[in-house]
């Protein structure tokens, strides 16, 4: 049985549950509203992420008891949360789940292309998002005299942070 494990953007919300990204924002909103949930990265305009607050903890183990389930262990990994909300966004997100092997722009615009068709992303995009994680320490360049340019592999926070992603759009089943 998947659980809500980690802190999440109301539309990772939305994949794991099939609900629509509005109805998930509506819920997200009337919870935080009451105190249940919590915002990690408050300051951002998009990509904020929510976890249950401690009254929400207390409403969830309440409610599991009374179902005879299992308690669950809220806990997740110590990270740079903020970071990781900047990193929800649909082109970051694809370029580090294409990150599985070292490669160049061209190659991960090119791996995105076949692997989400959807993702309209060009060479420019992912440079801009190569420069941007290589400064966050999410990716590093790796020289060879093969080639003019580097390719860039994921360090073990950008590994950790593409772990997180793949487990938010994981489908909950009962």
């Amino acid at each position: 049985m998947t659980h809500w494990q980690q802190p999440l953007t109301p539309t990772q919300l939305s994949y794991q549950t099939d609900f629509d990204a509005k109805r998930c924002t509506d819920l997200v909103r009337s919870l935080f509203r009451k105190d249940l949930l919590y915002c990690i990265n408050a300051e951002a305009r998009i990509g904020r992420l929510y976890w249950l607050s401690m009254p929400g903890c207390s409403l969830q183990n309440k409610i599991r008891k009374e179902q005879k389930l299992p308690l669950l262990n809220h806990f997740f990994p110590s990270i740079n949360w903020p970071l990781y909300g900047q990193l929800c966004f649909n082109h970051r997100s694809a370029v580090i789940k294409a990150l599985s092997i070292p490669l160049q722009p061209a190659e991960i615009k090119r791996k995105i292309r076949i692997e989400k068709p959807q993702i309209h992303i060009n060479a420019d995009n992912v440079r801009d998002i190569i420069r941007f994680f290589v400064v966050q320490n999410i990716v590093q360049p790796i020289y060879s005299r093969k080639h003019v340019y580097p390719k860039y592999e994921l360090t073990e926070m950008g590994r950790q942070f593409k772990e997180l992603l793949i487990r938010a759009e994981v489908k909950i089943r009962n």
